[in-house]
């Protein structure tokens, strides 16, 4: 140290963690090895069948609370404001058009399932779609479930998304009455909701 100078030491740089392996190669590596792995095998293979069965319920099962909580954490720590929020919907609209308007020429240049035309339906089960028109009240009251429950149980999507949508602007707008009125009980709730996230994502 030279005189009339102070050296400060420099912060040690925290350990960098090792890089995880990308779960998009996790993916090709497991499909890679079920390809080859499988047809070795041949009948012995039918046990990880099984234990992929498995592996599938459980992302079933872990699908629809991670949904939920993810949109819930969103609206609680996303702040948009008014013309944000209007170039977010106006590319929303644009994307989702664009998606649909490629489905629609894929459906009418490749016909998808006219292969199957050799393959008539049995009278039983068509009868029981026949004279029947689309009910647009019933499908909606259908996204309403009858108990907070239900939706998790069926693994009903949308109904889902709709709750965590309402859910989260209620607890938005209870965070800035209590800010208002100078309580935090919300943010135990708030830590709450992210810390299950996190508990879903990690197993």
């Amino acid at each position: 140290m030279r005189e009339g100078t102070l050296d400060v030491p420099k912060p040690s740089e925290p350990p960098r963690s090792s890089a995880r392996f990308p779960l998009h190669w996790q993916i090709a590596l497991a499909m890679g090895s079920g390809l080859v792995i499988g047809p070795l095998l041949g009948q012995d293979a039918v046990p990880l069948g099984e234990i992929g069965k498995l592996v599938i319920q459980l992302i079933k099962a872990a699908a629809a609370p991670l949904l939920f909580l993810s949109i819930v954490n969103a609206i609680l720590k996303t702040e948009i404001r008014t013309r944000s929020a209007t170039r977010l919907l106006f590319w929303a609209v644009v994307n989702a058009s664009i998606a649909l308007s490629i489905g629609l020429v894929i459906s009418n240049v490749l016909k998808p399932g006219r292969s199957l035309s050799g393959f008539v339906a049995s009278g039983a089960s068509t009868a029981a779609y026949t004279g029947k028109k689309i009910d647009l009240i019933g499908t909606l009251t259908g996204f309403f479930p009858s108990s907070l429950v239900q939706p998790f149980t069926d693994n009903s999507i949308l109904t889902i998304v709709f709750l965590g949508v309402v859910l989260g602007f209620a607890l938005r707008r209870v965070r800035t009455e209590e800010l208002t009125s100078g309580s935090a009980a919300f943010q135990a709730i708030e830590d709450g909701a992210a810390t299950l996230l996190r508990v879903m994502e990690v197993a």
